[in-house]
């Protein structure tokens, strides 16, 4: 457990002061600056932000930016107006084309695009094209013959209707090709819903770092246990029920306690809901750790959002007393802030000591 949960506590108080350094993430919109990790093109830097008092924010990047902005708003701690995207900008394209955008309104046909490019992207099969999307109240279509024209038919369409709030509907029935070859026709929207579903819990299981151990158990909306010896088996349990009860909404519930795999083959209890929460949770940090290229010498201090101070002497014991703080807190949603000044050893035994979270940020970045 200790080797399981420690994973991302460099991550927390790591990562997390770079994703906490624009504190005021509100105050930006997120559309205005959005990269390729969302939509399918990137921002080429540097870029301009007007702020609130009429001065200009230039950065070369976007840990700089997500910085500045936060020291601006920390000087001018009443100021509650957000800060704006300047135009013109160039974004980049995947395939390296290169396009300005001389306003707001250009830019969100753009992400219209991305949207139902990115749509299709995510999931875990492939449409037999053609395909056909119908325009809601307008009595017309857009036949699509390839995936490469995809992108281009629907800008070409939200350029030329750039006023418009619909979004467009696709015309069922439509055959998709699964990842292991399997054609499947889908005959209407709530099969498309649990296709998506599929992929979801297909994605989840690679992007977290343990499985499940079955059989496994889940207590339904109306009471009722619903039991699998199987990932597939229960899947297509849980998708029976909702289809002999489509009204319901709610969603169903983990009977714990479960046990999970971890990726050493080490077995763990997951108590309740909590504990799993963690335990994804760790997951999700572990890239940054595997990612950054020196680790925390302890102890070390954390400040709670409580004001008050947890050390730990080791990674897992911080770890575990972090835990079991916000357990204790189960609202609290404000991360615990490193205390500086605190030493990093490198991969080659060199360390070096950090003062403030603009150094963290520069150490991570140096990696």
């Amino acid at each position: 457990m200790n080797r399981f949960f420690g994973q991302c506590m460099i991550a927390l108080l790591g990562i997390g002061l770079m994703l906490s350094a624009c504190n005021k993430e509100n105050d930006v919109k997120k559309e205005d600056w959005k990269d390729k990790d969302d939509y399918c093109y990137e921002l080429i830097f540097p870029i301009k932000y007007l702020m609130p008092d009429g001065s200009t924010l230039t950065a070369n990047d976007k840990e700089s930016l997500a910085l500045d902005i936060k020291t601006w708003y920390n000087n001018h701690p009443d100021v509650e107006e957000k800060a704006s995207l300047k135009f013109p900008v160039t974004v980049s394209y995947g395939d390296g084309i290169e396009k300005t955008f001389d306003n707001k309104k250009d830019m969100e046909w753009a992400g219209k695009a991305c949207g139902e490019k990115e749509w299709e992207k995510d999931f875990c099969f492939d449409f037999v094209y053609p395909i056909t999307f119908i325009i809601p109240n307008k009595g017309s279509s857009i036949t699509v013959n390839s995936e490469e024209s995809l992108e281009t038919s629907l800008k070409d369409w939200y350029e030329a209707n750039p006023d418009a709030k619909e979004e467009l509907q696709l015309q069922y029935p439509v055959s998709i090709t699964m990842e292991d070859g399997l054609t499947k026709t889908i005959e209407n929207e709530t099969d498309m819903e649990w296709a998506k579903k599929a992929c979801g819990e297909e994605a989840w299981d690679k992007k977290d770092c343990f499985e499940l151990v079955y059989p496994i158990s889940f207590t339904m909306p109306d009471g009722s246990t619903i039991a699998g010896d199987d990932e597939d088996a229960l899947w297509q349990s849980v998708k029976d029920w909702y289809e002999a009860n489509p009204t319901v909404e709610e969603k169903p519930q983990l009977q714990f306690p479960i046990q999970i795999e971890l990726e050493d083959s080490l077995i763990k209890t997951i108590e309740n809901e909590e504990d799993m929460k963690w335990a994804k949770k760790a997951c999700m940090d572990k890239d940054w750790e595997e990612e950054a290229c020196f680790e925390l010498i302890f102890p070390v201090n954390v400040n709670m959002p409580d004001g008050t101070t947890i050390t730990g002497d080791d990674e897992d014991a911080l770890w575990q007393s972090v835990k079991d703080w916000y357990e204790v807190n189960p609202t609290v949603e404000e991360k615990p802030q490193l205390q500086f000044p605190v030493d990093i050893i490198y991969e080659d035994g060199t360390s070096k000591s950090i003062n403030n979270e603009e150094e963290m940020i520069d150490a991570k970045k140096e990696c």
